[in-house]
């Protein structure tokens, strides 16, 4: 009888145990704000946020880490860095329409990436790190994905001016130029890793900075494992120099497979495999790397590249991601194809589409709101884009602006008097810019107008019986001094008596008044 006993408990553990196992594992992101660069006591800087989602645990005003973490910011920050940014938890760091700087100083690495970890970096600027090793602004061990970010003016001594990958990386929509390495690689040196490149451009980085010709791969370096790359401009790089007075421009190193590239200078040691659509020996004519509009700073493409409009729209991701670096539309809406690289060259103007009434017409309120829609998205907007058609009413003004995008509301105090109120875009002066900085083209008038009412009616009363009556009913005639609306049987008092069969609209109404 024991035994038997002894092997249905048995049989209950078991199932306690699977039944656990099955239940779902309970954990949960956190959102962590950094909302200062101070590191004072009551505060989130970028580091302590790291460390609590690294650990799990609050750090200072920051709240614990919880599962894949999200970092994000409250303001534009520009965060000089004392050490490392060490990741070694699955994080993703988002700029989150903030500029945001990363700035190494020339002194430290400005970030690593841990193996088995995953990590998400979108709309960051990496700036001037350096490291006695490898990867001068980024090294990546884990899985790491970049999206509309630049990496810059970093260098490393040994691999990887911009960034060292022996894990996998992803970069989309970025910019990678001006770094430095005296080893291989002066963009990305690739260890072995697996990389994914994606409308990036990769330009005016250094292999073999101290000229003793032990670097390759200005640009790119891959040194086995996989290379992809499309929709992509690598160009400028410079992988050898011979104390200074030599300069070979050498912008790869390595098998890269992909379509719709344009490589400058390709090393002979620099295979474009099973390639297609690819561009060499071309100037991409590039501007400077400077502040295009966006969050981040990008290569500037002009009329005269030849990279514009090279990859039709639904081809080789092109319109995936459906914006650029900056945000610009991709495809472009002229052209309905996209360019190579991180920019994407947008010639067309924003314009207004309309400024409607967002309220009830005709109105005796003492503000009015007006929607004011734009072709595109736009930045700038403000009270003194704006200006007013009035005839009768006096001392109606412009209260406020709100809204973002392509829409916006725009607020009209009324005055005094009556009369009609329209809202117009002022053609020039205005500051109202797209995303990628082109001006408003012209103004926008003739819009819906407001009729401004705020005389009260009044009213007349009438009938063709003649006084004294006996004719039962009376007819009595309401006439008003202008339209109504909204008049009833209700709104009529009659002293010994009662009213019926009202009828009429506008400003005359006629009804039957019964003794």
């Amino acid at each position: 009888m024991k035994s038997i006993l002894n092997k249905i408990r048995q049989l209950i553990l078991i199932l306690v145990i699977i039944i656990s196992m099955m239940q779902p594992n309970s954990v949960y992101a956190a959102a962590i704000v950094v909302d200062s660069t101070a590191n004072t006591t009551g505060n989130c800087t970028l580091e302590e946020a790291i460390q609590a989602a690294n650990t799990d645990a609050a750090v200072d005003a920051c709240v614990a880490g919880s599962g894949d973490d999200t970092i994000t910011f409250d303001n534009d920050y520009a965060i000089t860095l004392g050490s490392t940014l060490a990741i070694t938890s699955n994080i993703t760091i988002d700029g989150n329409g903030h500029k945001i700087v990363l700035n190494g100083n020339n002194a430290v690495q400005v970030m690593s990436v841990s193996g088995g970890n995953t990590v998400f970096l979108s709309t960051l600027t990496i700036y001037q790190g350096y490291i006695a090793g490898s990867g001068g602004g980024i090294n990546n061990v884990g899985t790491l994905t970049i999206t509309n970010s630049t990496i810059s003016d970093s260098f490393a001594e040994s691999n990887g001016g911009g960034i060292y990958n022996s894990g996998t990386l992803s970069l989309s929509n970025s910019t990678i130029s001006n770094n430095k390495t005296d080893g291989n690689g002066g963009g990305i040196y690739n260890d072995s890793g697996t990389v994914d490149v994606n409308h990036a451009t990769i330009r005016g980085n250094i292999a073999d900075d101290d000229g003793d010709n032990n670097g390759d791969g200005g640009g790119i370096n891959s040194n086995g494992g996989a290379f992809d790359v499309n929709n992509s401009i690598i160009a400028d790089n410079i992988d050898s120099s011979s104390g200074g007075s030599v300069t070979v421009y050498r912008d790869c190193l390595g098998t890269l497979s992909g379509n719709y590239n344009l490589v400058r200078f390709p090393d002979t040691g620099c295979t474009l495999s099973g390639t297609n659509n690819d561009m060499t020996g071309t100037n991409p004519v590039l501007g400077a790397l400077i502040d295009n509009g966006g969050y981040t700073k990008t290569h500037k493409l002009f009329s005269s590249s030849p990279v514009l409009n090279k990859i039709p729209n639904g081809t080789n991701g092109c319109g995936s991601p459906s914006i650029d670096q900056r945000g610009a539309p991709r495809p472009d809406i002229t052209n309905n194809s996209c360019d190579m690289g991180a920019y994407e060259l947008d010639a067309t103007d924003p314009t207004v589409v309309s400024s409607d009434r967002a309220g009830a017409n005709p109105t005796n309120a003492t503000s009015v709101d007006f929607t004011v829609t734009f072709s595109e998205n736009v930045t700038g907007v403000d009270n003194a884009d704006f200006s007013l058609s009035i005839t009768g009413v006096t001392g109606a003004s412009i209260s406020s602006v709100s809204g973002s995008g392509s829409v916006y509301t725009v607020t009209v105090n009324t005055g005094t008097g009556n009369g009609t109120i329209g809202l117009d875009v002022n053609s020039s002066g205005t500051g109202i810019r797209d995303v990628t900085a082109n001006p408003l083209s012209g103004g926008f008038t003739g819009g819906e107008e407001y009729t401004i009412e705020k005389t009260a009616p009044t009213v007349a009363i009438s009938s063709t019986a003649s006084d004294p009556t006996n004719t039962s009913p009376i007819p009595v005639t309401i006439t008003f001094s202008e339209t109504v609306i909204g008049f009833a049987i209700g709104d009529i008092s009659v002293s010994n008596g009662s009213a019926g069969n009202l009828g009429g609209s506008g400003a005359t109404y006629t009804v039957d008044i019964t003794p």
